[in-house]
């Protein structure tokens, strides 16, 4: 997603964060407007997957988190998501057709993507389903605030062994309390993929 928008990205393993953190994660980041993409595990059981409509190692859009009280003081947290092959949606608890919808405390989300023409491949899933399903979250920064500005430098770089003590730096100087963002794009050969992107840092 970096190479495609320019924007900020990174890659966050919500499976190695508990529950509760990993959810306040991905609401905040949809809550900020972000990109996000999640796909599923490599190592999950394909069969299994295929059953209930996903794709293992299919990477999947996140575009809203619902939260709702349930009786008890328990919580439901939904993920709605996308499969951007217009088609192959989730078939299990929460999916479009599925009897969850019909209990009382369900929440009146629009999930009826299935009977859509064209399909939208749009569905719900349960957070505890998701976290079970895909690993990790790719985000993308997305600045829509017209205050945000975009810079980009070619900056030759070599190992510290070839450049002995003439190793490059840079120097950034804000002349007011800001945000700032930086990231390095590295190109394949003769500017073509491979590309390797790292974020650098986020400074306040």
């Amino acid at each position: 997603m970096g190479v495609l928008t320019g924007y900020m990205c990174d890659i966050v393993q919500i499976s190695d964060m508990p529950e509760d953190a990993a959810w306040e994660y991905v609401r905040a980041m949809l809550g900020e407007g972000f990109l996000l993409c999640s796909g599923t595990k490599n190592g999950a059981d394909a069969p299994e997957a295929k059953a209930l409509g996903l794709t293992v190692g299919h990477a999947y859009s996140l575009l809203t988190a619902h939260e709702s009280p349930l009786p008890g003081g328990a919580s439901l947290r939904l993920l709605e998501l996308r499969n951007p092959h217009g088609r192959g949606v989730w078939k299990g608890a929460w999916s479009d057709l599925s009897p969850e919808w019909q209990l009382p405390h369900a929440p009146a989300l629009r999930h009826d993507g299935v009977r859509q023409k064209p399909p939208t491949a749009r569905f719900w899933m349960s957070f505890g389903d998701f976290l079970k399903w895909f690993g990790s979250v790719q985000y993308c920064k997305v600045r829509e605030d017209a205050a945000w500005g975009d810079e980009r430098l070619p900056v030759p770089l070599a190992p510290p062994g070839v450049l002995g003590d003439r190793a490059r730096a840079m120097r950034f100087r804000a002349r007011e309390r800001t945000t700032v963002e930086l990231a390095m794009l590295q190109a394949g050969g003769r500017g073509r993929p491979p590309w390797a992107w790292w974020t650098l840092a986020s400074y306040s």
